[in-house]
Parts: C-alpha cells; structure tokens; sequence
C-alpha cells in the first residue's frame, strides 16, 4: 500500500475551491487528464455522496465514487475500478479549511495498491510519487483557472 499527502494553500476562497474539487466532470479541463465523466449523480447533490465518476488519466480509466460529502469542508472518495490494472483503494479523502476569505488550506490524503502478484508493491512505490504530483498539479490547476477567471 502507498499513501499519499498533499497539502496546498490555493489562493480562493474555499467555496471556489471545494466547487473545482467537488466538479469531476470538469477534471478533463486540467493536465494529465484524457477524459472525466459523470456516470451517476449523487443522492442530495450531483457531486455528492453516491455520485460516481469515470476518469480516464495516462493509461488509466478510474471509476470513483463519492462516499462522504460535507459542503464546503470534505470530499471522501473510493475509487471502484482501475484499468488496465486493478487497484485495491481503501482511502481517500479532501479537506479544506477556510485561511482567509481568498485563501484555502487543502490536504489530500489517499492510500492504494496495485493488484498485480509479486510486484504489486514495487508498482506503488514508482506510481505513488507521480500521484501525488499529479494531485498536486490538479491543485495549482484549479487555482490558476480561478485566478484567471476571477481578475
């Protein structure tokens, strides 16, 4: 298993921000992302609990499911199929917290290993860095768009 945590202060306010996290059918608008989808709107919220995503990034289509969703503060997710290669993934969760009215405190927190035999773990120790830059740099993506569109 490898676990990976982000943290980043965005400089929006943390509606803004917990909105461009929440909108995974926008995640295509962000580098490294193919494709992002919505399968299936939540209960209360199109974005909440029970929504379910498809996004496809590098070589890997992922479905995920939203299972905790409390506006505008936690986001917890389960990712439910990894292609090519199936991914066992017991954990994943986003938090904010309001710094000021244009600043946001954002920590990214996910655990998950590969289900491949012998070098399952060898695997997650390669790919888990490059999660957690790709987290990173969906982050400061959301952020610079916000800007850009808030001057």
């Amino acid at each position: 298993m490898y676990k990976i945590h982000v943290e980043k202060e965005l400089k929006m306010p943390i509606n803004k921000a917990f909105e461009a996290i929440t909108d995974h059918a926008n995640y295509s608008l962000y580098a490294g992302i193919k494709k992002s989808s919505l399968l299936r709107s939540g209960k209360e919220n199109k974005n909440g609990v029970g929504a379910v995503r498809e996004i496809v990034a590098g070589a890997l289509t992922l479905q995920v499911e939203i299972v905790d969703y409390e506006y505008p503060h936690k986001m917890g997710y389960r990712i439910t199929s990894c292609k090519p290669v199936g991914m066992h993934h017991p954990f994943g969760e986003i938090n904010l917290e309001k710094l000021d009215d244009n600043l946001t405190k954002v920590v990214w927190q996910s655990e998950f290993g590969f289900k491949v035999p012998l070098i399952g773990n060898t695997i997650d120790q390669f790919v888990g860095p490059n999660f957690s830059k790709a987290f990173a740099s969906l982050l400061r993506g959301m952020e610079k768009r916000y800007i850009f569109f808030n001057k």
